[in-house]
């Protein structure tokens, strides 16, 4: 009886602090969070990139345990919750901050609450937020953040990203659609967009040599034209697919040390070229990660 009690007991104790948050690691006193964003004003359906950086505030390393992400809040001008909890970083994994120093990451909002399909993006309803960011015990400044209509031209645009790219019946057509938009529209708000698309979908069609040669000359294309823009951290990746396909390493292939450091090269060479903090950022994690391999 005394064992099937304490059984009982300690079930009860588990759930008790699991439901109160009980084993959650304080970090208060001990990081700080700091959002930021790429500016204050966005057209409706541009991509929507924050940086989040956590600041170790003391003398010693700080590990964070798997179990607290970051998490982004968004409100309207009416207060009500837009994201109520929207997880950014979904990786239960342990990660340490150094002693007086920083980290950050940049995330996208995927959140729609527009219940439309004429978006061509990342989409909120135009109108006012307040943006912050949540880790553990620990909250950001908040942002102020504004989305407007598009003119009457870029609803134009947006509309054939939906069409022509959002909803393609052919492959190939769609490719070739938003090689045409980048060519008809080289100055749209919604660039980023059409890349972003035309190189996924390059990604996905995976048909030899020549579909490689493309998904790296228009990931360059997009990484030249926006260097500072939060999309860069995508079209490096597809990049460095492109790029190790045109090496001749297939998408369950390990690339050798010496194919790796050829990609490293070329990304060095980007940076370069760009040496703003985004694009150190990103390239500094594909290395990281290329060298774990």
């Amino acid at each position: 009886m005394r064992e099937k009690s304490s059984l009982f007991f300690c079930l009860a104790s588990i759930a008790m602090i699991c439901s109160t948050g009980g084993f959650a690691q304080t970090l208060k006193g001990k990081i700080a969070l700091e959002l930021s964003a790429d500016k204050g004003v966005y057209v409706w359906g541009e991509n929507i990139w924050l940086d989040v950086t956590r600041v170790n505030l003391l003398d010693q390393e700080v590990v964070v345990s798997g179990e607290h992400h970051i998490g982004i809040r968004v409100t309207d001008d009416s207060g009500g919750r837009v994201l109520p909890g929207w997880i950014v970083d979904y990786y239960a994994i342990r990660y340490s901050v150094s002693p007086r120093s920083s980290l950050t990451e940049s995330f996208r909002v995927d959140h729609r609450n527009d219940t439309t399909e004429e978006s061509p993006g990342t989409r909120l309803l135009p109108g006012a937020y307040t943006v912050w960011a949540v880790l553990g015990d620990v909250t950001s400044n908040t942002l102020q953040v504004r989305v407007i209509p598009p003119s009457a031209e870029e609803r134009v645009v947006a509309q054939q990203v939906v069409e022509k790219l959002h909803k393609w019946s052919s492959m190939t057509e769609a490719i070739q659609d938003a090689k045409n938009m980048i060519r008809q529209y080289p100055h749209t708000v919604y660039l980023p967009n059409v890349y972003l698309e035309l190189i996924g979908k390059l990604a996905a069609a995976d048909k030899g040599t020549a579909r490689a040669e493309e998904l790296v000359k228009y990931s360059l294309e997009l990484i030249e034209k926006f260097p500072s823009h939060g999309d860069v951290q995508v079209a490096l990746g597809y990049y460095v697919t492109g790029f190790l396909r045109k090496l001749g390493v297939g998408n369950r292939q390990t690339p050798s040390p010496q194919q790796w450091r050829t990609v490293e090269t070329e990304l060095q060479e980007i940076l370069s070229r760009h040496p703003n903090e985004r694009m150190k950022r990103y390239v500094d994690q594909i290395v990281k990660n290329s060298q774990v391999r």
